[in-house]
Parts: C-alpha cells; structure tokens; sequence
C-alpha cells in the first residue's frame, strides 16, 4: 500500500499544488520553514533521554495539548519535539510552548525522501498525532522503525467512518497503523471498533481540549477587563448582554449581523462578536458589516474602539478565541448552518457556564452536541429565522441562560481527566 500511496503522491501534488499556492499567498509566512517541509532541520539538540515527536497541525490541536506538555515537562522523563503545519500553529508554538519543549519545527511533506530525513534527524522513540489527522509515509516510517504511534483525541467524522467501512486498503494505511488510539468521545470509540481495529489498539480517553478549557479563578474581573478591551465599557457603565459568533464561517456572519439588528429592534442591551474561523475572510465580512449600517470595529487594525458606540466587534486575529470568548454570554457556534458542514467545538464555551446555540451540522461534534443537548446547556436551530428568534428568546429570559450555563459547566467537569490518561499511555508504549 505504501508503494501505491508513493506512486500517487507526486501527480496529487502537482494537481493541488496551485491551491495550495493560492492558500499560501492569502495567509502568508509559509516561507518560513520552508527546509523544514522538505526534511532539512537545523539546531537540533543532542538526544539525552527517550524522545516523542507530538504533531499538532493547527492551532485549535496545538491549544488543545498545552496540559499534556505541561505534565510531560514537570516528569522531566522525556524530550519533546514538536511539529506543525501551518505558519499561524508554528508561530503560535514558538510564542506558546518554546519553555516547554526541547524543539519546534514544521512537519515535513509526508513524500518518502522528506519524511525519512525527519526521521533520521529526530530518531524519535514514540510520535504521536492528533484528531483525524494521519500521514501514511510518517506512520510506514514508524512501522519500520519498530516506533510506537499514538494517536490521540481521535474522532472520525461521518463523511470520514463512511469512506473507512467502504475502502479497507484506506483503514490499513491509516488506522491500523497506530500502536494505540485514544478516542475521544464513545461514538468514536465505537466507530474505531466497528472498523475491525482490534480491541486491544483502542480505548476511550476523551477529549484533551476539556482539560485546558477550565476557566480562570478571577473570571469576572477578566470579563470586566474584556468589556473594556473590546467595547471601552467601565465598570460603572449598564452592562450589555454580549453575543459571540464563534469560529463562524461563510453566510453565519450575516445571519448573526441580521439577528443582532432585530436584537436590538426588540429593545434587549447587547452587543456582538464575531470571530471568524479563518481570519483571511476578514475583507468580506467587513462588507456584511458596512451593509449594515451599525458601529463596528475591525481588531487587526486596532484592539480596541476609540469609543463607547461600537455595536459590533470584527476579532479578525489568529488563535484569541479562548481568550475573548471569556466575556460572552450567549456563543453561537459555527460551521454548523447550512452550507457549512461539521461544525465548531462547543467545549470552550460550555467550560465557560455560557448557552450555546448551533445549527443542524454538527457531524465532528455529533457525540458531544448531543450530550450538550441532553444536558440542556444547548440548544440546536434549523435555520436562520429559527436561530434568530432562539436567540432572542434566551436574551429575554435571563434565568434560562444560567440554567443553560450552569449545565454546560457540570457537563464539562464530568469530563475532565483525558490527559493523565494520554500520559499513561505514553509511559506504557516507551518504557
């Protein structure tokens, strides 16, 4: 399979190369590192105790495993390298994790001269990867190095549990290349089953990002902070209910622009924020707003208004979401409204005691929007005119959000634990 995976490889590249031309052209930095990406890596420290090579491609799974760094650095039994894909996860690595790794890098292309001279750079003696993503030629490398790989946090989407139970030569590439794999909710664990992956490979961990999503002690006093950030209000100004579009993506703006007028219309004291998926769409959301005719500020110009009028605030910047979403009391989450499929995690915002509202589409999400569902700290809308009255309705009804927040917060704490698991696991494979 991995001579097939080869042969295919360079005619893929070239046919997806200028979309990933035009990609890097509108995100920019991807210059940087560029050695990195074809396997040439400088500065690499001397190996002085067993080495775990932790790839993390975007900034969400690089957030996502900052308590699991954490706990490998105080047991100070292991050298961490880690790697990235994007320029906006490597930057956010060297910002974020510099204190707490031996190294940082960018992943290779995973095309066998590149990843092989990884490899023999780093000489690691387990890797681990992330959610759903999986590299045949990194995994065939770990294979003939007798390396353990663990894959952790692992959740197949359905498009993803479809395309493994019709193509078993994928399943052998992918899945059943991994020493262990740590699910993170149980409809994954089931599903992993499912794919004959042999009961001894799997178990259920849960999800790492409930570890690090636990909100400050002195939230409040942040969330004052945020407010005056964000909207220039002081601490003796009426305080608005603030709505937050998170991780939205195309068409949610303007359903939550539209909404946040009628809020308005129906006399609530609100304000919204918008922080989209991809701050690179940040031009034609600037359009939606300039439609709109209300107060809004664009933060990658500047963080904060000259004024108290601002209705709408643009969080046009990489990797603020966590900290921003501190100061919401309603979250709209994204991806999750017709077209847009898949939807956004919801576990930073139930963390947070906020209510959380999304669409119809949240299939990467599907075991645990329904167990938000159940414990009544969500509330799922099939369109845009049903998210826009939900949304008023709870505005109007100050007890039903705190019920809903209160219930996103228990849900949250029953599930707390999935990194001292992973790092269990970790002792297991390279003891």
């Amino acid at each position: 399979m991995i001579l097939f995976y080869r042969l295919l490889f360079l005619p893929c590249l070239v046919f997806v190369l200028p979309y990933y031309l035009l990609r890097m052209f509108k995100r920019g930095g991807y210059t940087k590192g560029f050695k990195n990406r074809i396997g040439i890596y400088n500065q690499v420290p001397l190996k002085r105790k067993k080495r775990i090579w932790i790839h993390a491609v975007s900034v969400g799974e690089l957030f996502s495993i900052s308590k699991l760094l954490e706990e490998l650095t105080l047991q100070k039994d292991f050298q961490v390298f880690l790697t990235t894909t994007t320029s906006t996860g490597f930057a956010a690595a060297k910002e974020k994790y510099s204190s707490l790794v031996d190294y940082i890098s960018v992943f290779p292309i995973d095309f066998v001269p590149f990843s092989k001279n990884a490899w023999e750079t780093f000489n690691p003696d387990c890797i681990i990867m992330m959610d759903s993503e999986v590299w045949p030629e990194h995994l065939y490398q770990a294979k003939k190095r007798k390396v353990p790989a663990l894959l952790i946090n692992a959740r197949l989407s359905d498009r993803s549990f479809n395309r493994y139970k019709k193509f078993k030569w994928i399943q052998n590439m992918f899945l059943k290349r991994f020493t262990v794999i740590l699910a993170s909710t149980q409809q994954d664990y089931q599903r992993i089953l499912e794919l004959k992956i042999p009961p001894n490979q799997v178990e259920f961990c849960g999800n790492l990002k409930f570890d690090v999503t636990a909100p400050a002690e002195n939230l409040e006093a942040i969330r004052k902070e945020i407010r005056k950030e964000l909207f220039q209000l002081e601490a003796e100004d009426p305080i608005p209910w603030i709505l937050l579009g998170s991780s939205t993506w195309p068409g949610e703006e303007r359903m939550l622009i539209k909404a946040f007028m009628n809020i308005r219309k129906n006399g609530i004291h609100a304000r919204l924020i918008l922080v989209p998926r991809h701050a690179e769409r940040k031009n034609e959301i600037v359009r939606e707003l300039k439609l709109s005719q209300m107060n809004w500020h664009q933060r990658s110009i500047c963080k904060s208004p000259d004024n108290q009028k601002i209705d709408i605030y643009l969080a046009d910047t990489t990797g603020e979401l966590k900290h921003i979403s501190q100061v919401a009391d309603l979250a709209f989450i994204g991806k999750s409204m017709h077209p847009n499929q898949g939807g956004q995690t919801p576990i930073e915002a139930a963390s947070l005691s906020i209510p959380i509202l999304f669409g119809p589409n949240m299939s990467n999400f599907k075991d645990i929007s329904q167990s938000l569902l159940q414990a009544g700290a969500a509330i799922e809308v099939q369109n845009n005119h049903d998210a826009e009255r939900k949304l008023i309705e709870i505005l109007q009804n100050p007890l039903k959000m705190k019920s809903m927040g209160d219930a996103g917060r228990q849900w949250h704490n029953n599930n707390l634990g999935a990194t001292q698991k992973a790092v269990e696991t970790i002792h297991q494979l390279i003891s």
